[in-house]
């Protein structure tokens, strides 16, 4: 199984996320904030910083349009071992970030919500310092194929049985 290890910082205040912009200032962000349904401080958005720092990046939500309370922002690096050349850190950023998305659903996201997209490889995500409300561990065989929740409820309850 591959792994996937993401070291989560935070929390930063809108205008502090903008000034993210230095040579490691890429990864994922989490976007938290007040929610109609699930209340203050929600988690209401994954994204990534991928092509852009985050200075660059985070800009474009316009937060102040999303919801009436002050924002915090989270971000979470890719962390490795040993370096590793950009088109594995880019495939690595990736599939973290639909893997993230699969297992939270956070209330203002819309893309990459129904495919993980690993090709056959088996990934977890490791969520390392301020995760807030991540769980410290998702992994694509949890929240897809035969083994997720959705696939094991229905063949042990299956229509018309009573156990």
């Amino acid at each position: 199984m591959k792994t996937i290890h993401i070291v989560w910082e935070g929390p930063y205040t809108v205008e502090e996320a903008f000034r993210l912009n230095g040579s490691q200032d890429y990864g994922l962000y989490q976007y938290y904030g007040q929610h109609i349904m699930y209340g203050n401080d929600a988690l209401l958005y994954l994204g990534k910083a991928q092509e852009q720092t985050f200075s660059a990046r985070l800009p474009a939500h316009n937060w102040q349009l999303w919801t009436a309370s002050e924002a915090t922002i989270y971000v979470g690096r890719l962390h490795f071992e040993e370096a590793v050349p950009v088109e594995e850190w880019r495939r690595q950023i990736d599939l973290a970030e639909r893997i993230i998305l699969q297992s939270h659903n956070p209330s203002f996201n819309s893309s990459n919500l129904n495919t993980i997209g690993h090709k056959g490889e088996d990934t977890r995500v490791l969520n390392w310092g301020k995760r807030r409300m991540l769980l410290p561990e998702v992994s694509v065989s949890r929240w897809e194929g035969d083994m997720s929740i959705g696939n094991l409820l229905r063949e042990r309850f299956k229509p018309g049985t009573i156990n």
